[in-house]
């Protein structure tokens, strides 16, 4: 009896290393689609910014109406 519960004790460590290695490389793929997902978020807003500036400079009421109609939409 001593042996099973030695060896049920070593088979739950067995799965708890088991689940924490998912757990790692799950959380490892998390962050990396986080940070492209930030990336892709940041270039996009960098986007709006220069075009709403490039707009404003040029004077143009057109095109600025347009950009804050999409903005919004």
């Amino acid at each position: 009896m001593g042996e099973n519960k030695e060896s049920q004790s070593l088979e739950e460590k067995l799965q708890d290393c088991l689940k924490n290695d998912r757990f790692i490389r799950w959380q490892k793929i998390n962050i990396e689609q986080f940070g492209y997902t930030h990336n892709l978020v940041l270039v996009i807003v960098i986007v709006f910014l220069g075009y709403l500036i490039e707009t404003l400079k040029s004077n143009d009421i057109i095109k600025y109406k347009i950009f804050l109609l999409f903005c919004f939409i």
